[in-house]
Protein backbone atom coordinates (compact mmCIF):
# COMPACT_ATOMS: atom_id res chain seq x y z
CA UNK A 1 0.00 0.00 0.00
CA UNK A 2 1.40 3.86 -0.61
CA UNK A 3 -0.19 6.48 1.31
CA UNK A 4 -0.30 9.02 -1.72
CA UNK A 5 -1.94 11.36 0.85
CA UNK A 6 1.03 14.35 0.68
CA UNK A 7 0.85 13.97 -3.13
CA UNK A 8 -2.42 14.77 -3.58
CA UNK A 9 -2.54 17.43 -0.88
CA UNK A 10 0.19 19.23 -2.70
CA UNK A 11 -1.40 19.12 -6.20
CA UNK A 12 -4.35 20.61 -4.73
CA UNK A 13 -2.76 23.14 -3.11
CA UNK A 14 -0.54 23.85 -6.58
CA UNK A 15 -3.83 23.99 -8.48
CA UNK A 16 -4.55 27.44 -5.89
CA UNK A 17 -8.73 25.87 -6.44
CA UNK A 18 -10.17 27.09 -3.31
CA UNK A 19 -13.32 24.67 -2.92
CA UNK A 20 -14.23 21.46 -4.32
CA UNK A 21 -13.44 17.63 -4.34
CA UNK A 22 -10.87 15.62 -5.58
CA UNK A 23 -11.03 12.16 -7.56
CA UNK A 24 -8.29 9.69 -7.72
CA UNK A 25 -8.57 7.77 -10.61
CA UNK A 26 -6.05 4.25 -10.91
CA UNK A 27 -6.44 2.89 -14.70
CA UNK A 28 -4.97 -0.37 -13.98
CA UNK A 29 -6.48 -4.05 -13.02
CA UNK A 30 -5.03 -4.68 -10.67
CA UNK A 31 -4.57 -1.73 -8.43
CA UNK A 32 -7.17 0.17 -6.53
CA UNK A 33 -7.78 2.77 -3.95
CA UNK A 34 -9.01 3.01 -0.37
CA UNK A 35 -10.25 6.06 2.01
CA UNK A 36 -9.20 5.23 5.58
CA UNK A 37 -8.01 7.37 8.52
CA UNK A 38 -4.87 7.02 8.79
CA UNK A 39 -4.61 7.72 12.82
CA UNK A 40 -4.29 3.03 13.55
CA UNK A 41 -1.37 1.71 11.88
CA UNK A 42 -2.94 -1.35 12.65
CA UNK A 43 -5.38 -0.54 9.54
CA UNK A 44 -3.27 -1.20 6.82
CA UNK A 45 -2.47 -4.75 8.37
CA UNK A 46 -5.62 -5.20 8.90
CA UNK A 47 -6.66 -4.74 5.14
CA UNK A 48 -3.39 -6.49 3.75
CA UNK A 49 -4.36 -9.32 5.93
CA UNK A 50 -7.90 -9.43 4.95
CA UNK A 51 -6.59 -9.42 1.20
CA UNK A 52 -3.96 -12.05 1.36
CA UNK A 53 -6.29 -14.34 3.01
CA UNK A 54 -8.93 -13.72 0.12
CA UNK A 55 -6.66 -13.76 -2.22
CA UNK A 56 -3.25 -15.65 -1.83
CA UNK A 57 -0.47 -13.67 -2.60
CA UNK A 58 1.45 -17.17 -4.20
CA UNK A 59 -1.44 -18.73 -5.22
CA UNK A 60 -0.91 -20.62 -8.91
CA UNK A 61 -3.97 -20.16 -11.10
Amino acid sequence: MVDITSRVARAVEDSQIGDGTVTVYVPHTTAGVTVNENADPDVVRDILSALEHAVPWRQSF
